[in-house]
């Protein structure tokens, strides 16, 4: 009896300690802004605070060739996913000229 006991007791701990999936995000619509080196879509966040360094975020742009957008600054709608996975809708692109110095260094320095 009580070797049956402690298996249960046993048993439903498990249970509800047990890790369960975490569902994946859904698809969320986003415009991205940023700058194209070598083929890739650099986006760059500043904080509004004082003495934070900005943010740069390789974004991997999926079934869009950017290498004809190489130095200049674009602006792109689609659907963003988990891991900078971004999904564009190429009728939204939009090229705002080359890409300010600004944002190049930034890249270049905190890029990751």
């Amino acid at each position: 009896m009580k070797k049956s006991a402690l298996l249960m007791l046993i048993l439903s701990a498990f249970m509800l300690t047990a890790p369960s999936p975490s569902p994946a995000s859904r698809p969320v619509p986003r415009t991205l802004t940023g700058c194209v080196m070598n083929g890739v879509l650099y986006t760059v966040h500043k904080s509004h605070q004082k003495g934070v360094k900005p943010t740069v975020y390789r974004i991997k742009v999926h079934a869009f060739d950017l290498t004809h957008y190489e130095g200049s600054k674009i602006r792109l709608k689609g659907n963003l996913l988990p891991g900078d996975n971004f999904y564009p809708n190429p009728k939204t692109l939009k090229v705002m000229g080359a890409c300010d110095r600004a944002s190049w260094a930034t890249i270049q320095t905190y890029g990751p």
